[in-house]
């Protein structure tokens, strides 16, 4: 699961904000923005976790980590969750 549904997207995310680090917050971040993914009802049918090629991985994961790792001072550039949403659906076009 670290390697694909969290490390690319730390990576990105990272990479976008320029952060110094990667901190607990921005790990934290991952994974609920990875379990947000899930809905009830697949959490009933046995599935925790979103599949692998699901687009909305890019977009919100890497927005979410990116938010948190600006919120904690270690990422300089992204202010805003929306503002990476925002780009990451631009470069999926």
């Amino acid at each position: 699961v670290n390697n694909v549904l969290c490390f690319p997207y730390v990576m990105r995310a990272a990479l976008d904000c320029e952060a110094s680090e990667i901190n607990d917050q921005m790990k934290f971040a991952a994974a609920e923005a990875i379990a947000n993914l899930v809905s009830n009802e697949e959490i009933k049918n046995g599935i925790i976790v979103p599949n692998i090629l699901d687009e909305r991985l890019y977009v919100n994961v890497s927005a979410a980590i990116a938010e948190a790792a600006y919120k904690s001072n270690v990422g300089k550039k992204i202010e805003s969750y929306h503002l990476v949403l925002k780009q990451h659906k631009e470069r999926m076009k």
